[in-house]
């Protein structure tokens, strides 16, 4: 019973935290009434204690479980009797060393544990990586309040000035933190379940970028709908349609260099009459690059061997490329007029986090990420390489993008760079962000050579090549490099099947 009047305060230490009754209550040898020789007074002597309850209504399994005392907790409470029968526990005394050693800016296991577990270097899916952010741990005395358990797991709310964060741990490694900067990091050490009973929705204002080291399935009962204002890439050595294949405008030619069936393809209300056949508007796939590294390799036994394994191209082709004669319908000798480049103002689309901003205009209608991780065929993140910073990189392709693409793409609005900047090492000026690999929407093969006169005659170039090719997608492509703050070559070639054919440019379509 409650005496309001009889109210005697205690210090005790606990001895034992498992309730028969599991009702929350300790018991407690209280310092100067219970004898603190077990031997005399035993542990199971000792009166069983309630504790009193956290925020919340503590009623009815409501509230906070009173079950996180440990056994030689110093405690502190109340005798609610005169006769000192009935008592409770108010909380427990922290003494000296017992202060998580999260709260006081040591760390500890914990911290630990986040910073071996971080990852650095996870591949994307254009040649570039990311790392996860540094662990910002940074506490200070006493800004930081954390409840710790005996099995290792920890919730921080740390106010430390500049070092905000709310951090949930598990014992395991597996941790979600936020940040001081708003970011969030999820690590799980073992399988993740998600179950949506309803819809999901997601807004990502940016880049969503996935790296998956082992299989993604994707099983629907009902429709798949992907709508890209960018296009689509599939980088991938096969692709295996089962069941009926429609398009509303599907152009397509030797996909990946083989062999391209279309059986029973439908038209009418939605669908074009234009027929599945060679046209410029379906590109190779990033894994074809190999093959628009024309003033890197030439047609050798290595990028032969190379589309082999890869199924880019079948022995019928190497054939078939290594014995063709080409034709030759018009020869261009007109002298090489020498236009002179503009020099441009680099302008900055680093920031000062030192993160790339891929949206930076460039020139007029041309963005950074439209001749680097967005172009339509070769797709990579900046770097630096080659003795080149990024800055210097994107200097370089700034001044290509001012002085050719602007002017190239108002003459021919179906224009598209298929590949700007390269990640790698070795001589070609894609890798140095002085070069750009260009084809064009519904244009005829005939129609490049004429592409490649105006660019001669209108544009300043360092290397102008026309290539020709008669295997895989058949399409022809015009590489034009420009060098910035330098001597321009004005050196022109025409390729076929990546051998050099001709110097000047020579229709072979």
């Amino acid at each position: 019973m409650i005496e309001t009047q009889s109210f005697t305060p205690f210090f005790g230490f606990v001895e034992n935290v498992d309730d028969p009754q599991q009702d929350g209550r300790i018991q407690v040898r209280v310092v100067g009434y219970n004898s603190a020789n077990p031997g005399i007074v035993p542990t199971s002597a000792l009166k069983w204690f309630s504790a009193l309850g956290g925020m919340g209504a503590s009623l009815g399994g409501v509230g906070d479980s009173p079950t996180g005392y440990l056994i030689n907790s110093l405690v502190f409470g109340f005798y609610l009797d005169k006769n000192l029968q009935e008592g409770i526990i108010l909380g427990s005394v922290v003494g000296q060393g017992d202060v998580s050693s999260l709260a006081t800016g040591k760390g500890g296991a914990v911290v630990d544990s986040k910073r071996s577990g971080a990852v650095a270097g996870v591949p994307d899916s254009r040649g570039g990586s990311w790392d996860q952010p540094a662990i910002p741990y940074d506490t200070k005395y006493p800004d930081s309040r954390v409840l710790t358990t005996k099995s290792g797991h920890a919730i921080e709310y740390d106010d430390t000035p500049g070092a905000e964060r709310i951090s949930t741990f598990h014992k395991t490694g597996s941790y979600t933190e936020f940040l001081p900067s708003g970011e969030r990091v999820d690590r799980n050490v073992g399988t993740s379940y998600e179950i949506n009973v309803q819809d999901k929705k997601i807004v990502i204002n940016g880049d969503w970028d996935v790296f998956v080291n082992g299989d993604y399935k994707l099983n629907l009962t009902g429709e798949f709908y992907c709508k890209s204002g960018g296009g689509v890439t599939f980088d991938t050595k096969k692709v295996l349609i089962l069941g009926d294949s429609k398009a509303t405008d599907h152009i397509s030619s030797n996909v990946s260099g083989k062999a391209h069936i279309h059986s029973g393809v439908q038209s009418g209300n939605g669908f074009t009459l234009v027929p599945v056949g060679a046209t410029a508007g379906f590109m190779p796939t990033p894994a074809n690059v190999f093959s628009l590294t024309t003033e890197d390799t030439g047609f050798t036994p290595q990028v032969i061997q190379k589309g082999l394994t890869e199924g880019f191209i079948t022995p019928e082709d190497v054939v078939v490329a290594e014995t063709y004669e080409p034709e030759v319908v018009a020869v261009d000798e007109t002298p090489k007029p020498e236009v002179k480049a503009e020099v441009v103002d680099c302008g900055e689309a680093i920031g000062p986090d030192g993160k790339i901003d891929y949206s930076a205009v460039l020139a007029k209608g041309i963005t950074l990420r439209s001749i680097s991780l967005g172009a339509v065929v070769s797709q990579y993140a900046i770097k630096d390489q080659n003795g080149l910073s990024k800055s210097e990189i994107i200097c370089n392709l700034k001044n290509i993008a001012e002085n050719v693409l602007v002017p190239l793409f108002a003459q021919y609005p179906n224009a598209m760079v298929t590949s700007g900047f390269r990640a790698g090492t070795g001589t070609s000026q894609h890798m140095r962000g002085e070069a750009v690999d260009i084809q064009f929407r519904g244009m005829s093969n005939s129609g490049y050579y004429q592409v490649a006169q105006w660019i001669k005659a209108n544009l300043p170039y360092d290397q102008l090549i026309l290539e020709y090719k008669n295997f895989g997608t058949k399409m022809p492509w015009i590489h034009v490099s420009l060098k910035r703050g330098k001597t321009q070559r004005y050196q022109i070639m025409t390729f076929f099947n990546h051998k050099r054919a001709a110097t000047g440019l020579r229709d072979m379509s």
